[in-house]
């Protein structure tokens, strides 16, 4: 696997704004995104995307009404990311089937969309009668509605929207589907079955039915300022809307046709934890943590003295983050910055990896670590490099992308600046 792979262009969506200017400037100036919600009866969104007209950068106006927001998000900053690459339709046609996608998706709607089918079969007990609904309640549904339900909808109407005839299919693989896609994407590019890969994670709206099952689990707060990445009073993450999707090429490709080149992917692990939720051992799970890390910087070929700067997963969450922050501390020691995306946008579940991403290309080209918004209790504060209070200026050579998450998933990715 000797090809390099490197990116090319990013398209990010999040509460921050609609561009990579947006992200950068926020991120520069220590900005979050997020908010209290103004509907107080299911405070679920602390993290919405700014109104767009996705008309913008979808060529199919038509189709629009049948998307989901998953989908018209994945197809705006597929869009984004195209043009952010330069890269033309020619372009994608002289190899339109080495042009690949890998697309990661999570919730694909809650049980809103279906609400009026639902109502018209319960009873004044508020009991579903499914045979009633299987019969004649599902009359109420438009047409094509589970087309919008269906995972692998965003990365078929990317496909559609810019004649892409390659390698394309979806992962979903939790909160770290984007992550994900952006490693496979990798691999695709150095076994040869792709020159150019779409690739990150596109979430749906958070719908109250989800985010009540996550409540049930302790795992989020109701207060911007109670999430606090890192910090040992934290009382949980918050839910952001988010997309994030890059171009990824094979290097040759790229300078061919006069990229810019944000980085350069150069490791990449992908884990499971088997039996997460019943390990209750922070020091267990920071060795799971140490192996991702370990493994992505075997294959990167780099030390660990080699990375300047790690984007953390922490999300609030403070088992898993003091599990992180337990296994940097193991293998860097006090060497690398520490930040992360989470304090800014909040935990955008299955594009939270690939915004983590984007936020670490950006840093690199910017030459920038940005810093934590909470610094108050920070889990081993003295044995760690936060950044704190304001971006420093720093000319990282190697970026070190986290994502673990509350399911027991966990990816790392290396970034080499170039």
């Amino acid at each position: 696997m000797s090809k390099k792979v490197v990116i090319t262009g990013i398209g990010v969506l999040s509460s921050l704004g609609i561009s990579t200017e947006d992200h950068l400037a926020a991120i520069k100036e220590g900005k979050s995104g997020l908010k209290t919600p103004q509907d107080k009866t299911f405070m679920c969104n602390f993290g919405p995307i700014p109104d767009y007209n996705p008309g913008i950068f979808i060529k199919n106006k038509k189709a629009i009404r049948f998307f989901s927001q998953q989908t018209m998000n994945g197809c705006s900053a597929a869009e984004l990311a195209i043009r952010d690459a330069q890269l033309s339709l020619e372009e994608i046609c002289k190899n339109s089937h080495k042009n690949a996608l890998i697309i990661g998706t999570g919730i694909t709607q809650g049980l809103k969309p279906l609400s009026e089918a639902i109502v018209s079969c319960t009873n004044t007990e508020g009991i579903i009668d499914y045979d009633k609904l299987g019969n004649t309640g599902y009359r109420l549904l438009p047409p094509l509605w589970m087309l919008s339900r269906l995972p692998n909808t965003t990365a078929g109407q990317i496909s559609i929207q810019n004649s892409f005839q390659g390698l394309n299919y979806s992962l979903v693989n939790g909160i770290n589907s984007g992550i994900v896609a952006i490693g496979e994407a990798f691999i695709a590019i150095k076994d040869q079955r792709a020159i150019r890969v779409v690739c990150g994670g596109s979430e749906d709206e958070i719908f109250a039915d989800y985010f009540c099952r996550l409540s049930e689990e302790s795992l989020t707060s109701v207060a911007v300022d109670a999430s606090r990445p890192f910090c040992s009073d934290s009382k949980g993450f918050l839910c952001g809307e988010g997309c994030s999707i890059c171009i990824v090429e094979d290097e040759d490709e790229a300078k061919a046709r006069g990229a810019k080149i944000y980085g350069e992917i150069i490791g990449y692990s992908n884990y499971y934890i088997p039996d997460f939720k019943k390990l209750n051992s922070l020091n267990g799970i920071a060795n799971y943590f140490e192996k991702s890390m370990l493994k992505a910087l075997e294959m990167a070929k780099v030390s660990y003295n080699d990375i300047n700067f790690i984007q953390a997963s922490a999300c609030g969450n403070p088992k898993l983050d003091f599990a992180e922050a337990l296994a940097i501390k193991n293998i860097f020691g006090k060497k690398p910055f520490i930040t992360t995306a989470q304090s800014y946008v909040g935990n955008t579940l299955a594009a939270s990896g690939a915004i983590s991403v984007a936020f670490a290309s950006l840093a690199l080209q910017a030459n920038i670590i940005v810093p934590l918004l909470y610094t108050d209790h920070l889990f081993l504060d003295s044995e760690l490099s936060y950044v704190k209070n304001k971006a420093i200026e720093n000319e990282s050579k190697f970026c070190l992308v986290n994502s673990f998450s509350y399911l027991g998933e966990t990816c790392s990715l290396i970034i080499k600046k170039r």
